[in-house]
This record gives structure tokens, sequence and C-alpha cells, in this order.
């Protein structure tokens, strides 16, 4: 209710096609659907809005009318507002997550599909992990797997986990 009064105090704020909030470790992470640019006046009240209402990081993306067939995992973002604090905690790894980064739509459905996969492959020695993104069962495997190859196409998240790894 609080984000949607922000957002009716908008000077345009049919500007804005959705909004997905992502809740993380230390708040939420926020990212703006625009149809155009939203403008300056607008960005400052929603930066605003962000740094005094635990949201951690708020960025926008614009996604005209012909760019609606393109993912917006594939579309320039735009960073507003990040008090960098946008990250997660996979086994004991601390994971910065890039904009845009995919993870499973509730922690309690994470954990039930962390468990299956840990269960049914802890007594391999080698797993390949295919769409890794940033490390979901990567992490939580090399508890119990000798040799894990983790693969990500998309170049955020495997630099997210390269370096969660690096620097942990």
């Amino acid at each position: 209710p609080i984000l949607k009064s922000c957002i009716e105090t908008l000077k345009k704020p049919g500007r804005l096609k959705a909004i997905s909030l992502t809740v993380l470790d230390n708040g939420f992470d926020a990212i703006i659907i625009a149809r155009t640019s939203l403008h300056k006046s607008d960005r400052n009240k929603l930066v605003d809005f962000a740094s005094s209402n635990n949201i951690i990081r708020l960025s926008e993306y614009v996604q005209t009318p012909e760019l609606a067939h393109i993912p917006p995992s594939q579309l320039t973002t735009e960073c507003l507002y990040d008090d960098g604090k946008a990250q997660i905690n996979l086994a004991g790894i601390d994971i910065a997550l890039p904009i845009g980064a995919f993870l499973q739509a509730t922690l309690k459905g994470q954990i039930a599909i962390t468990n299956i996969v840990t269960e049914a492959l802890k007594e391999c020695s080698q797993v390949a992990d295919l769409y890794s993104g940033c490390g979901t069962y990567s992490f939580p495997l090399r508890q119990h797997v000798k040799n894990i190859a983790a693969f990500e196409g998309d170049e955020h998240m495997a630099l997210a986990m390269h370096n969660a790894i690096t620097n942990n």
C-alpha cells in the first residue's frame, strides 16, 4: 500500500508498466518496468521512497512496445539507487546479486528444491550444474560433492557466482 501511494504521487504514473519486487536477506530489490523513461522528478521521488522503505536497490528498464518481445533480462537496466546490500547467502556463501537475478519464487520452495537436489546428488563424485544461475545448487552441493562444474549463459549471473567463490 505504501508503494502504491508513492506511485500515485508521481507526475506520470502511467509510464510504469510493472514493478518487480524480490525479497532478499537485507530488504527488497525493486525493478521498475517502464513504458518510457521516467521523468527526473519521478525518479527522485522513487529513489527517496526506496532509501526510506527498506528497498536496497531500485532499478529501471524501459520496455517500449517495439521491445515488448525482448525478455527483461536482455534489456538495458539503469540502477537508480543501491545501498550495496543486494545479496543472498547460499550455504554460507554471500552472493552479490546482479540486477534482475533469477531466484525461486519463495524461500520455502528454494529450500525444498535444494534439499531434493542435494539428496539426489550427494553420493556423486562429479556434478555438472547446468543453468547454474548464481550458484543456487552448486554452493549447497559443494559440501557433499568433490567436483562441481557450474555452467551459466548469463554473464552477470556467472560473474556473481565467480565473485562469490573468489571472495569467500
